[in-house]
């Protein structure tokens, strides 16, 4: 493609409002799927979009600007050469000289340099994906926070880092580039700069290039960014991944080249913004305060000049400890209503085991007996009418589906409701497997018996924890018990493998396998349902209270922040104030509480009703269209069968009874 451009975006560590209004947007006028959209925007650093014609690329970046997204809209070019390999230089007063395999290479004073600061061994790629999954699976998605720069940056210098410089022409082009490994450069050039240490050597070699240049950017998000042909390869027992990584930060320099000087940032006053500093140019317009700490001395003075000034301030209050989502509530007993459920999604296991024994020739005992069954006509009868029955079911599923009207959150009505919206966690919920954010999994385990074949033997699944449901006016609360579940996600894994994220490899026990199916956190669902006020169950004020006052008598760490005089004794006065303050703790978080319950998510939930005649649907589907029509095949198919057992059951009662 002559024009083919690239639209990259500075992705987002969690979905803000503008993204969440972003997707219906993108789905409904270019197409695009909400969830793959979701996950070109969430991540950190820059990552890929879109490509295409630049006409086309700008309408889309207009629109992500205008939902809070920055963009950048490059013309990538095809990369010419690949950075050579330095192996030791000399300092001069107006310049740096770096000898190479293909000759010296000079680093004039105030020349514009683009420095990459890659880890190889994928260290940093795991830490920071560890570091993600353990916040949004125990805090929740909004207390995500992705590893910072400075952290960053020191990770990548005690992994394996290889630093390559590119020095810029004043058009910003590339004119040539070094390759510099760790601990394979002569540090003798360095002069008194020289340690023992060969990631001191490579920090002061940065420095010293961040000194000569006139202007200096230092990128060290190679792996994290999700830039197109620079994926980071982990090695895998034994392998050699080294030089397919190179290829990949040779690309990913030649893409920052571009996107330095084909659009680089700007502020609102339209100036661009100063890339002098060790950190990416994209942490550096999201986080003014770290651009401020790598600025230089002179930053770092006004600084600590404006905190002098603001000791005699008034203290602001601390802010409010992070909420953590509580942990999953125990599974309740068994719905009275689930052999419905397992009845109608065994019919093709009793149509199997039926066509077994009719056929296999048992002549003893349960075989001879189904065998009978099947000549005579009744069992073939009996599974025609446990199908018709069946299908009357998912017909009737079908209706009541089309029939019944959408409802917003904000506005639901007491009984049966529909409901769209997104999935978001009440409480911890992980999966077994996977060890994924999930509102809902499904496992079954399976076996292999003695003629190698997979036999189930257990499944469990999490639908005794409620989860909320969001729409754009609000949310409620889902309580998933004795509900019809469909999960489109499914994976398969062994014990005592690794999360399937992660694993790389395949060890486990090959003789179990699991089947795990999964609604992720910020799923699209179809819920239809029975809406009911909420039934809590508290304790009064001065339960709460007693209880609260006898886990203080029994924290000794907790009774010395009122000991006053530290003599290791609580006195009457001051169990007196300590006791004010716990009522006053319990008083508010009643109210904090109480509050809860009158919003949508705290008055209502949706649940199983009583009645066995009403429905209860949980689906993960694109549509109300694409659910109805995929019953509408499913009680086709059963009415099919049905039919052809009937028919199987009439030909067999007229042979027995006209011979």
């Amino acid at each position: 493609m002559p024009d083919k451009h690239l639209l990259i975006v500075q992705t987002s560590p969690r979905e803000t409002r503008g993204i969440r209004e972003l997707l219906p947007v993108l789905a409904g006028k270019y197409r695009l799927e909400a969830f793959t959209a979701r996950q070109r925007l969430i991540g950190r650093g820059l990552g890929y979009f879109a490509e295409g014609a630049r006409g086309k690329l700008e309408e889309l970046a207009t629109l992500l600007e205008q939902h809070g997204v920055a963009t950048h809209l490059i013309r990538p070019t095809r990369p010419r050469f690949v950075p050579a390999r330095v192996r030791n230089f000399t300092i001069r007063q107006e310049f740096i000289e770096f000898q190479t395999r293909q000759g010296p290479v000079r680093l004039e004073r105030g020349e514009r340099v683009l420095a990459v600061l890659a880890d190889l061994s994928g260290e940093v790629v795991d830490k920071s994906v560890k570091r993600l999954l353990v916040q949004n699976a125990y805090q929740g998605a909004e207390a995500v926070t992705p590893i910072d720069d400075e952290e960053l940056y020191r990770t990548v210098l005690r992994s394996r880092p290889v630093l390559d410089l590119y020095l810029l022409n004043p058009q910003g082009q590339a004119r040539t580039a070094l390759r510099i490994f760790a601990g394979r450069f002569d540090p003798q050039g360095l002069g008194e700069r020289a340690t023992y240490s060969v990631t001191g050597n490579l920090e002061n070699l940065i420095q010293l290039a961040r000194e000569y240049a006139g202007g200096f950017t230092l990128k060290c998000d190679f792996g994290l960014s999700r830039l197109p042909g620079c994926r980071l390869k982990k090695a895998e027992q034994g392998q050699d991944t080294q030089r397919e990584n190179l290829a990949s930060l040779t690309r990913f320099g030649w893409l920052s080249v571009d996107l330095e000087s084909q659009q680089q940032p700007t502020t609102a006053g339209g100036d661009a913004l100063p890339l002098q500093t060790p950190l990416t140019a994209a942490a550096v317009a999201s986080q003014p305060a770290l651009a401020a700490l790598a600025a230089g001395s002179e930053a770092l003075s006004a600084i600590r000049e404006e905190l002098k000034d603001g000791e005699d301030a008034p203290r602001q209050p601390d802010p409010e400890p992070e909420r953590r989502l509580p942990p999953p509530p125990d599974a309740p007993p068994a719905h009275p209503f689930a052999w419905r459920k397992h009845l109608l999604g065994s019919g093709g296991g009793i149509l199997g085991g039926v066509l077994f024994f009719a056929f296999m020739g048992f002549e003893s005992g349960l075989g001879t007996l189904i065998r009978q069954g099947v000549r005579s006509g009744i069992l073939p009868a009996a599974l025609s009418a446990g199908l018709f029955w069946g299908a009357f079911h998912y017909l009737r599923l079908k209706r009541q589906v089309e029939n019944t009207p959408t409802s917003k959150t904000r506005s639901l009505a007491m009984g049966l409701v529909e409901v769209h919206g997104r999935a978001k966690r009440q409480y911890a919920l992980v999966s077994p497997m996977t060890q994924m954010p999930c509102v809902y999994y499904r496992l079954r385990r399976y076996r292999r018996d003695d003629k190698k074949n997979w036999r189930m033997t257990s499944e469990t699944d999490s639908g005794a924890v409620p989860f909320y449901l969001e729409d754009d006016t609000g949310r409620v609360s889902v309580n998933p018990w004795g509900a019809t579940v469909r999960a489109r996600t499914r994976q398969e894994g062994h014990p005592g493998q690794v999360a399937l994220v992660l694993s790389r490899g395949s060890g486990g026990d090959h003789s179990e396998k699991w089947v795990e199916e999964i609604i992720y956190e910020g799923t699209s669902l179809y819920v239809l349902g029975f809406a009911r006020p909420r039934q809590r169950q508290r304790k009064t004020l001065r339960e709460r209270t007693i209880e609260a006052l006898r886990d203080l008598k029994l924290d000794p760490k907790a009774l010395q922040k009122y000991d006053s005089d530290g003599d290791g004794r609580i006195s009457e006065q001051e169990w007196e104030a300590a006791r004010s303050r716990v009522e006053e703790q319990v008083l508010q978080q009643s109210l904090a509480q109480a509050e809860e319950t009158t919003s949508a998510a705290g008055a209502t939930v949706i649940g199983r009703a009583d009645s066995r005649t009403l429905p209860f649907v949980i689906a993960e589907t694109e549509s109300e269209a694409h659910l109805t029509r995929n019953l509408g095949l499913l009680a086709m198919g059963m009415f099919g069968t049905a039919l052809a057992a009937a028919l199987w059951g009439g030909a067999s009662m007229l042979k027995l009874f006209h011979p």
